[in-house]
This record gives structure tokens, sequence and C-alpha cells, in this order.
């Protein structure tokens, strides 16, 4: 199975703000580093804002600013999954992103909580 890194979100922080336009919702983590070393530490903490989007007929993607960048070292674009049409993998958002993206009027902060995903379990880093 695969390893990544990620900043777990609360959907009830975004939401309201931002409601999912697909059916199969997720809003659940933006991803650091995708297929990571089994002995990889967790993500710093950092701040985090939702500062653009990304739609079409499938997806729909909020763009991420994480300590004041929206590039992820590892390549991409940081960004939290919405919701998607049934059928349409997650994973496409990094396609949708890729094509552009617009700013939002008014960004946002919300929380994001250092997390490893390995096999499918999720571990959370301890409060600093």
């Amino acid at each position: 199975m695969s390893i990544y890194s990620c900043y777990l979100v609360d959907h009830a922080e975004i939401l309201p703000k931002i409601p999912a336009v697909h059916p199969v919702m997720y809003c659940h983590h933006i991803t650091v580093a995708y297929g990571i070393p089994r002995t990889s530490a967790f993500p710093e903490w950092v701040s985090a804002k939702v500062v653009g989007i990304a739609v079409d007929y499938q997806c729909q993607a909020l763009v991420c600013e994480i300590d004041g960048t929206t590039e992820r070292k590892s390549g991409g674009t940081f960004h939290i999954t919405v919701s998607v049409k049934d059928g349409v993998k997650p994973v496409y958002s990094n396609d949708l992103i890729e094509k552009g993206w617009q700013p939002i009027d008014a960004p946002f902060a919300i929380s994001a909580i250092p997390a490893l995903v390995k096999d499918g379990i999720v571990s959370t880093a301890e409060l600093p």
C-alpha cells in the first residue's frame, strides 16, 4: 500500500464557505508527499489557508497555501479534493489544478494537522 504525508483538514471549516458541487465528497486532507518511505517523519506544524479553486464537470479542488506557498517540494500544488463525480478518482484533482485554477475573493485560514497515512491507517502528530 502507499504511504503519504499530509495535513488533515476539518470539512466543517471549509464546506460552509465553499460547498461541495459533486456527489462524492472527500474534503479530508492536503497531501504533502506521496510514496514516501515507511520511516518518514510527520510533516511540520504549519499555517494553512485556502486561496484558490479549480472546478470542472468531474472534480472540485481547493488550492491551499502552506506557510506562504502553494507549491509542494515534491512537485505539484497543495490542495484539497473537495468533491468528485461518481466514478472519478480524487487523484484527478492534480490534473485539474495543473490546467489552471482561480484565486478566491476571500482566502481563509484552516486547521491543518500533520499526519501520515500508512496502509490506509492515519496517524497524527502530537501537538507541539
